[in-house]
């Protein structure tokens, strides 16, 4: 336990002030904007969250993933994530991939509501990275990444999908996959790349 002496009553008054268990929800989803009153001026409007919470699934966790066998043009019926298409940023960087005692647990998917691009453009637009709550929860690598691909493809969602992983070299990309000749066209660019993704386009996160 972080906090072993965290006291109960102090706990439970936050739990409270986020409205019960459902506003606990929300906050962990990132739906909730917190912003310090000594930084904003009287009157000030906070910031408005760069995503809607869309979504929840849990992972079992894997030993191994080797991105190779995992990722590949397959649109048979029975194919678990149905693939049309890789891209070439996508076969170079992330197909060498292995990502060893990924550990299980609850994974997001969260809909853009605006267009963004991934870094930080002002303080008005903090990017997606920091919208979805900073590389720790944007992070997902590519194990991730496949489970949202499979949860959205079992739900009958084919709505853009757009992830975070990083290659062998420890380089963050982009990961997206969209929907097209009876599969995902999947995708990797670096962060740095100055085109906007789309509002309405979904995000895994932590």
């Amino acid at each position: 336990m972080k906090y072993p002496e965290m006291k109960w009553g102090r706990m439970e008054a936050v739990v409270n002030m986020l409205g019960g268990e459902t506003g606990i929800d929300d906050f962990l989803a990132h739906q909730f904007v917190l912003a310090d009153p000594k930084k904003h001026k009287k009157g000030a409007k906070a910031p408005e969250p760069l995503f809607t919470f869309a979504g929840r699934f849990t992972t079992e966790g894997t030993k191994e993933f080797v991105a190779a066998k995992k990722f590949v043009r397959d649109t048979s019926e029975n194919a678990r994530v149905k693939i049309s298409f890789i891209g070439s940023n996508f076969e170079k960087h992330l197909l060498p991939k292995i990502e060893c005692d990924v550990a299980g647990g609850i994974l997001n998917i969260q809909k853009l509501r605006r267009a963004s691009i991934d870094l930080p453009k002002n303080p008005d637009e903090p990017g997606t990275i920091a919208g979805l709550g900073g590389l720790e929860k944007a992070d997902t690598g590519l194990y991730g990444f496949h489970e949202a691909l499979a949860y959205k493809q079992s739900v009958g969602d084919s709505s853009p999908l757009v992830g975070f992983a990083y290659d062998d070299n420890n380089v963050l990309w982009a990961v997206s996959a969209d929907w097209d000749d009876g599969g995902w066209h999947v995708g990797a660019n670096s962060p740095s790349n100055p085109g906007e993704w789309d509002a309405g386009n979904e995000f895994v996160s932590r």
